[in-house]
């Protein structure tokens, strides 16, 4: 007969420690996967704010300048080739950004001043303004001018 003095095991405490370690690592590799998987998605992140964010300027008899302004919420600066559409009424614009400008992290500034591509400027009635980063933000504007 097997004597139940003589078999050796481990002890309750030690077992607690043991699953402890195994629950503290598999949280910690958890955090590492999802925070470089989650880190794109808010690194290059704007809004526009709600009264006042979108505007026309008049420039001159029935002639419009249709300005965006936005705020960077988040990470990263913004410069202005992490903006992947930026149209007004479904053509390409350019930044006011350019190649060098950049938005920093919490701050606010202009993205769009545009005369809608034409000469004297935007006609009077509505214009569409998309923008869209890569991180995945998307904004779908309507502005009157006139």
């Amino acid at each position: 007969m097997l004597n139940m003095k003589t078999k050796k095991g481990i002890t309750p405490i030690i077992s607690i420690i043991i699953l402890l370690g195994i629950t503290v690592a598999l949280a910690g590799l958890a955090w590492s996967v999802l925070s470089g998987y989650l880190g794109g998605y808010t690194e290059k992140v704007f809004e526009i704010p709600f009264n006042g964010g979108v505007y026309c300027l008049e420039n001159g008899a029935s002639n419009w300048t249709v300005r965006v302004f936005v705020r960077n919420v988040g990470t990263t600066a913004l410069v202005g080739s992490d903006f992947s559409l930026v149209e007004i009424d479904g053509s390409t614009v350019s930044t006011v950004l350019g190649a060098s400008g950049t938005i920093s992290a919490g701050s606010a500034g202009f993205l769009i001043d545009n005369n809608c591509g034409g000469g004297g400027g935007c006609s009077v009635g509505a214009h569409t303004i998309d923008i869209a980063t890569e991180s995945g933000t998307i904004k779908h504007e309507v502005v009157y001018c006139g």
